[in-house]
């Protein structure tokens, strides 16, 4: 299973959202592109977005999902280097936006808060990389189980013993999110419906069953 994320203090928190700009990004809104410098930060307040990284051939691959509570795009902006990535929203999202002079003027007012801020920065990132390495080694259907796992805990609400889910997900996406096609995704969704897994209504997923998709890894 994945680790924990490491997540900033209500008091960090609200330090960062004091030199921040917040934006609201709607569904499939491009947050930032690949080749733009990195000169801000993102910190996701509320919402859900995919970070992608598309070949030589032209084809997208999901690199990491980041939730509420998440820095998007951490690694490129310590190294103060290019995005190597792009990052879209995947639903209704409110991103605070830090430029580099801002957050530059919050380790000038609050150092130690600031070498507490880049520690998590770093462990974040740390965390990211262990987990990649984890989900890419998986099997197809372990590594739907493992986004589903992800979903129920960071944007389903409990009802008995699962998680209801409120968002619109094609099977094009979560095919893009685990790295096979469509109609494995089909597959592997009819089949997890079948076990009484997740509950569907059309090609919708309605709620989740994490123990019993837990059980399954």
């Amino acid at each position: 299973m994945l680790t924990n994320k490491i997540r900033l203090t209500a008091v960090e928190e609200q330090a960062l959202i004091n030199k921040g700009t917040f934006i609201n990004y709607h569904k499939n809104d491009i947050i930032f592109s690949a080749g733009q410098q990195a000169s801000e930060l993102y910190y996701i307040l509320n919402g859900w977005v995919n970070v992608l990284k598309v070949n030589d051939q032209g084809r997208e691959a999901s690199v990491g999902l980041r939730y509420q509570g998440d820095f998007v795009g951490i690694g490129c902006f310590i190294s103060n280097g290019e995005r190597s990535n792009y990052a879209k929203a995947m639903m209704d999202s409110v991103i605070v936006k830090v430029s580099r002079a801002k957050f530059e003027s919050l380790i000038d007012e609050k150092p130690n808060l600031t070498r507490r801020l880049l520690c998590l920065m770093g462990g974040c990132i740390e965390e990211t990389q262990k987990n990649m390495m984890y989900f890419l080694h998986q099997e197809a259907d372990k590594r739907l189980i493992l986004i589903l796992l992800n979903i129920a805990h960071h944007l389903g609400y409990p009802s008995d013993d699962k998680r209801v889910i409120k968002l619109t997900l094609s099977q094009e996406e979560i095919a893009c999110l685990i790295g096979c096609s469509r109609q494995t995704v089909n597959h592997l969704l009819t089949k997890f419906r079948q076990a009484q897994s997740i509950e569907m209504q059309g090609r919708e997923i309605v709620a989740i069953f994490p123990e019993r998709l837990a059980a399954k890894l």
